[in-house]
């Protein structure tokens, strides 16, 4: 049996590349809930950054415009979309 562990780590990325899920689905064409579960499940890469979150109830995520724009064109139906994020082959 593993354990998966997600760990904070210091990374170098130009602020103007960072972007909130919500521009990640405007500009993806995609709902902010297709956005954070691909950031969930490490599809997209996913940013805090590391003050200003202390007076929050939840810390702002980012994700990367780069990334973002990367992605293939959405496919109708979800699961056709999450095959070729996870690149099955058959898209």
């Amino acid at each position: 049996m593993l354990q998966i562990v997600r760990i904070k780590v210091p990374a170098s990325i130009d602020q103007f590349d960072l972007i909130t899920p919500q521009e990640a689905a405007k500009i993806s064409g995609r709902k902010i809930t297709t956005i954070v579960n691909l950031i969930n499940l490490g599809f997209l890469p996913w940013y805090e950054l590391p003050f200003g979150g202390e007076n929050r109830a939840r810390v702002q995520r980012y994700t990367s415009r780069v990334a973002v724009l990367a992605m293939p064109k959405e496919k109708r139906g979800h699961a056709a979309a999450a095959a070729d994020v996870i690149g099955d082959g058959s898209g």
